[in-house]
């Protein structure tokens, strides 16, 4: 069965002034304020004598107790004869169920920047290290080009030495 269009079409929300419900059928305070006459009559007051305009329940109604301690949760009226507290599906009273499975872990984000460079330690300057031992000899690089210039002057010969025999 589709479910009843509104009456009243709005284009507003509502801002409450006032701690209480929007529709005063949704909340009592006791368990056995659910099988009252009284509780759901609704009550004209606008002309000279109060009328009773009649009571205004319908299946798959919810309302919440609560101020009745162990009686306060959630009912759902499941037949329109409210007046059978068997009529009065109870919900609970909230409580906390089993903890469900752990969902998957998401993307992980991108890295952030990197932090300031710490203090200096207060502590002193160990002492230096032994020397460690000298390398291999390297190998020999190439010979260089032959200059790019002209080939100088011969030099001047010097004197000529006499042999003892």
């Amino acid at each position: 069965m589709p479910r009843t269009p509104g009456l009243l079409i709005i284009n507003y929300n509502f801002e409450p002034t006032i701690a209480e419900s929007i529709d005063a059928r949704l909340v009592t305070g006791l368990k056995s304020d659910l099988t009252l006459p009284g509780t759901w009559d609704v009550i004209d007051n606008s002309g000279s004598s109060p009328v009773n305009l009649g009571d205004f329940v319908f299946v798959g109604m919810t309302v919440a107790i609560g101020s009745d301690s162990e009686n306060n949760g959630l009912y759902i009226l499941q037949d329109l004869d409210y007046t059978d507290i068997n009529n009065w599906l109870y919900i609970g009273p909230g409580e906390i169920g089993a903890t469900g499975p752990t969902g998957a872990t998401g993307v992980q984000g991108p890295t952030g920047i990197q932090g300031p460079q710490g203090p200096a330690g207060a502590g002193e300057t160990g002492a230096t290290g032994v020397q460690g031992p000298q390398g291999p000899t390297g190998v020999q690089g190439p010979q260089g080009p032959a200059g790019a210039g002209e080939t100088g002057a011969t030099g001047i010969q010097g004197p000529e030495r006499k042999s003892v025999v």
